[in-house]
């Protein structure tokens, strides 16, 4: 029923990042010796979200609406606006995130824009920019590139030299 010429044939083809219809709440995994992915929904009852599995490399954008955790390779952009992504220890992305939140424990090189806040941990490795309306950086975390806080100072601060009511030095 299932003959050798449909596996040979699902064997052969390449499987692109527009092919993956993934939605939150899915591990995509490795299987058949890295031929095939697999892409199997979470029955785990935490909120993590969609997992990029270890030993998976992912060359291309991926974009969708559920939060992401990236343990395997990715090498493009990544966009969840209105959820997290989550760089996990082992995990390692080259290009640009755009999410509400994200958290980075592994390897990121590229840019972070995220609406709410970054947070990069002790065992991460960023080089790039973030831009954020709150970013931390634990002790221990390596960070090359330039930061950018996405908000208004809280203090209003007045230039050195100018006193409360006066607007210059000759009204003494």
């Amino acid at each position: 029923m299932f003959g050798r010429a449909n596996n040979a044939k699902a064997e052969k083809e390449k499987i692109k990042p527009d092919d993956l219809d993934v939605t939150s709440g899915d591990r995509i995994g490795e299987t058949n010796g890295g031929n095939r992915l697999s892409v199997v929904p979470d029955q785990s009852s935490n909120d993590e979200g969609t997992l990029i599995g270890e030993g998976l490399f992912i060359e291309g954008n991926i974009s969708g609406t559920g939060n992401i955790v990236i343990d395997g390779q990715v090498k493009g952009n990544v966009e969840v606006k209105d959820n997290s992504i989550t760089i996990g220890r082992k995990g390692r992305v080259e290009g640009e995130i755009v999410a509400r939140a994200a958290k980075v424990s592994g390897h990121m090189d590229g840019k972070i824009a995220a609406l709410e806040s970054v947070n990069i941990t002790r065992s991460a490795d960023v080089c790039g920019e973030v831009k954020s309306g709150r970013i931390s950086i634990d002790d221990g975390a390596f960070f090359k590139g330039k930061i950018e806080l996405n908000r208004e100072p809280t203090r209003k601060t007045t230039p050195v030299g100018m006193r409360a009511g006066k607007t210059s030095e000759k009204e003494e």
